[in-house]
């Protein structure tokens, strides 16, 4: 059945969908391992994980709010020092770093295989 492909009828039009792929075969001794298991990460505080998002559900504060100000302290409290800011995204985060470093101008050197977060926070840098 290789090169044939199969339709799908969607309300008045059609769709070509490729077969799916054949899997090859493991071989001996294969063993898959997943790149981030999250469930088992989670599993001994799910409970608290699960009062967490339903305080923040319950209280409408998606953004900032007390639950933000609070991890501030206790975060600050752990890593021994005065003040700690939160960011919206690891480029946000990247972003300020470099600015308290002095990180100014538009050359950023990075390799060719980086996440692309890494020179967007150094564009916007200049």
């Amino acid at each position: 059945m290789a090169g044939k492909q199969s339709a799908m009828i969607i309300g008045e039009s059609q769709s070509t969908v490729p077969p799916k792929a054949k899997e090859s075969p493991k071989p001996p001794g294969f063993m898959e391992i997943p790149l981030v298991d999250l469930r088992r990460q989670h599993a001994s505080i799910e409970s608290e994980l699960q009062e967490a998002i339903s305080d923040v559900i319950e209280s409408g504060n998606y953004i900032l709010g007390e639950n933000v100000r609070c991890f501030e302290r206790e975060f600050a409290a752990y890593l021994g020092v005065k003040n700690v800011v939160s960011v919206g995204s690891g480029t946000d985060a990247l972003q300020f770093a470099m600015q308290a470093c002095g990180v100014e101008g538009w050359e950023c050197v990075a390799p060719a295989n980086t996440f692309f977060a890494v020179v967007a926070a150094a564009h916007g840098c200049h």
